[in-house]
């Protein structure tokens, strides 16, 4: 588990190059880290939109999509 700096120093790293960039790719490392989503259904919800912020709650950090046409869409955790 991450401690706090940790997660506030990728925070800040996150906000400064991935913010409102589009997703191009999506790789899955493990299939482990995922619940309730399979590979290929988190590709297709996030490839082609944008990271419109970011939100840290202890040593959690949450990823918000933007909205594209009127359809918020976010990925659970």
């Amino acid at each position: 588990m991450p401690e706090l700096p940790d997660v506030e120093v990728f925070k800040r790293y996150v906000d400064s190059t991935a913010l409102h960039q589009t997703i191009n790719a999506v790789s899955v490392k493990s299939r482990q880290m995922l619940r309730g989503v399979s590979p290929q259904t988190l590709v297709q919800k996030l490839q082609g939109h944008q990271l419109a912020s970011s939100r840290r709650h202890g040593k959690f950090l949450f990823l918000r999509l933007a909205e594209q046409g009127g359809v918020s869409c976010c990925a659970s955790g």
